[in-house]
């Protein structure tokens, strides 16, 4: 696990990678964009890949889809992101 300062570093190289490459991330498909961006932030912040489901259907009061990625701890589904 990383401590404070070395998630905050790790986040910082991630932003400024974004930032160096914007015109490839923007003209790249979004799967690509998740993978690399999205996916190791959430990596940076402790989770692992057993940890979510991509493209899982769900709802959320009357609203129906699908989320890009569900969270969980456990079997228990904490929260969903849509990107």
């Amino acid at each position: 696990m990383l401590n404070e300062n070395q998630i905050k570093k790790e986040i910082q190289e991630l932003i400024d990678e974004f930032k160096k490459n914007r015109d490839f991330y923007e003209k790249n498909a979004e799967a690509n964009t998740e993978t690399r961006l999205v996916e190791r932030l959430f990596k940076i912040l402790g989770w692992e890949d057993k940890d979510w489901v991509k493209q899982e259907k769900t709802h959320r009061g009357e609203k129906r889809g699908f989320a890009d990625y569900s969270f969980y701890i456990g079997d228990r589904r904490v929260f969903f992101f849509r990107g």
